[in-house]
């Protein structure tokens, strides 16, 4: 108690300034108000995905654009498991509100474009059916005013028939055009007081913080003080003369005479010399101190050049890992399939680079399961899948490829496998896995899941948890998991997948019409948090590589050729 008692007024002191920094620092600062909206998801396994859409830089970009300014928004779970929080941060409370659900509205226009971009082709012949439909029926009223008795039953079922289509057809246009998705579930109000800065805290931490600081202070000097005095009597002892040296007493007394023999003997002269003086003690000579040899500097240790991963996401520049080369052959009947006896053809030599490429693309890990997609159809993604599964299992790699077009599935007619069972028994639990997965014939490392009998929702089924199981089943008893998706949209089933894989490589067939769909796949999967490693030119004839290479040169920024 002491030091309290001795240095009170010190820590009253430095509890009161402190206290006082904090009350200013936080009177100094400008207010921030936060304001929260709601966004709800049609199912909450959609909830993860959403989230990762909202936090995604193109809708900032987006956002940025329109509002002029950098938005300051976090994206969190909210209490329902179908509801994401959006949280916007700004100097007034009307403009927290405004930017969390101008951010909201953004979002969701966003999400309405991809959805009606995914179906402009399908609702396009919906309603050209619907339109050649009615042009049937509209002279239909007619003619049965006009016919004959006997002719007005037929003409009526006809009409009925002709009805019936059209509003079978505009159901289905609604259903198409009219996907749940997201929606604003609760919109964003000014919020009544600021949520920083808190003057009344801050300025109690800081009474917590100064008294704390002024204790320590306190100790400190109360410990310098205890040390000089400690030092100035070790001084004082040190300058004090040392004491006597202690003499026997019977050295010290003078010796007992007789009184007759008290007079001094008669000396002679000569003996009468005084005793010779006690020789001096001779101070050695001290030892001179030799210098300590001076520590030798150690070796630093030069850094070796450490190596630059080779990916870390997409971003801009997505180079082109390979070109494979157009096959004629597999243009007839012969099955797109490496031969074994062919092992030097320029596809084999091609498909062998490219998995050399591949298994060396994540620099602190192995490259564990690989999506593989299209911008259209035709450009050759299964057929790559294939040959690339047979090129890392003749490499010495135990792989398994996945046939996740579930919609149009073609893997297991490439390997002549049969398609009663497959990924869809496994997901909805009609087969185990270890049943679904087939060997193919003549390739003693590679194994097939095909796709299975085709599901009334595959996209729903995809979303499931159970799609990440069954993945990182196959990863566990696999070297190399290679997944084969439908063409890039939006809103397909590639971009559920290529958001739980490893990396995504996207492959480009014809190179007519092929620029603006590779740029929308690549955003696609940059949105879904799918890693683009790549793009692969696929089907590249001798006389067209040069045509390829300027098409993304000139309309392909983002992929780099270097």
């Amino acid at each position: 108690m002491r030091p309290f008692q001795r240095h009170k007024g010190l820590i009253a002191l430095t509890t009161a300034a402190v206290a006082a920094s904090a009350l200013f620092a936080s009177l100094a600062q400008p207010k921030v108000f936060r304001a929260t909206a709601l966004v709800r998801v049609p199912s909450s396994t959609q909830t993860a995905g959403e989230i990762t859409s909202l936090r995604s830089a193109r809708l900032r970009a987006a956002v940025a654009d329109q509002a002029g300014i950098t938005p300051k928004v976090s994206i969190e779970p909210a209490s329902q498991p179908d509801e994401v929080r959006v949280i916007a941060k700004a100097d007034t409370a009307r403009g927290a509100a405004d930017l969390a659900n101008g951010y909201v509205a953004v979002h969701l226009a966003q999400i309405h474009d991809q959805q009606v971009a995914a179906t402009a082709g399908p609702a396009g012949d919906l309603r050209a059916r619907i339109a050649d439909v009615q042009r049937q029926l509209d002279p239909m009223a007619a003619e049965i005013a006009a016919a004959r008795p006997s002719a007005v039953g037929a003409l009526a079922a006809r009409r009925d028939t002709l009805q019936r289509e059209v509003a079978d057809l505009q159901a289905q246009l609604d259903r198409l055009t009219s996907a749940p998705g997201p929606e604003l579930a609760s919109a964003a109000r000014p919020p009544s007081s600021a949520s920083s800065p808190h003057p009344v805290r801050n300025t109690l931490i800081g009474l917590l913080a100064g008294f704390v600081l002024g204790v320590l202070v306190a100790l400190f000097l109360d410990y310098r003080v205890s040390r000089r005095a400690a030092q100035a009597d070790s001084d004082t002892a040190e300058r004090q003369p040392p004491p006597p040296p202690l003499v026997p007493a019977a050295a010290s007394a003078p010796p007992l005479v007789p009184a007759a023999a008290s007079a001094p003997p008669f000396v002679p002269a000569a003996a009468a010399s005084p005793p010779p003086p006690a020789p001096e003690p001779v101070a050695e000579p001290e030892p001179e101190p030799h210098p300590e040899p001076e520590p030798e500097p150690e070796p630093v240790a030069v850094a070796e050049h450490e190596e630059v991963p080779a990916v870390e996401r997409s971003g801009p520049g997505v180079p082109v890992l390979g070109m494979i080369p157009a096959v004629p052959q597999w243009r007839g009947q012969e099955r797109p399939l490496l031969r074994r006896d062919q092992p030097t053809s320029p596809a084999a030599e091609a498909y062998r680079s490219l998995a050399a490429t591949l298994q060396h693309i994540l620099p602190h890990r192995s490259l564990r399961s690989l999506v593989v997609t299209s911008p259209a159809a035709g450009d050759g993604r299964t057929t790559v899948v294939a040959n690339l599964g047979i090129v890392l299992a003749r490499a010495g790699r135990t792989v398994v490829v996945v046939d996740c077009d579930l919609r149009n599935p073609q893997l297991h007619t490439l390997y002549d496998l049969p398609n009663e069972a497959g990924f869809t028994s496994v997901l909805r639990g009609e087969a185990p896995l270890s049943r679904a997965v087939q060997a193919v014939p003549g390739e003693p490392r590679l194994q097939v899941l095909a796709a299975g009998p085709t599901p009334p929702a595959p996209g729903q089924l995809l979303s499931a948890q159970r799609t990440v199981e069954v993945l990182a089943a196959l990863q566990a008893q696999a070297d190399v998991v290679v997944i084969d998706t439908p063409t890039m949209a939006p809103t397909s089933d590639a971009a559920v997948v290529a958001s739980i894989a490893d990396v995504a490589l996207v492959i480009a067939g014809a190179p007519s019409g092929q620029a603006g769909e590779l740029a929308r796949a690549v955003d696609i999967l940059d949105t879904v948090d799918g890693l683009v490693v790549g793009v692969v030119l696929n089907a590249v004839a001798d006389d067209d590589q040069d045509g390829r290479v300027a098409m993304l040169r000139r309309d392909m920024p983002r992929v780099s050729l270097a």
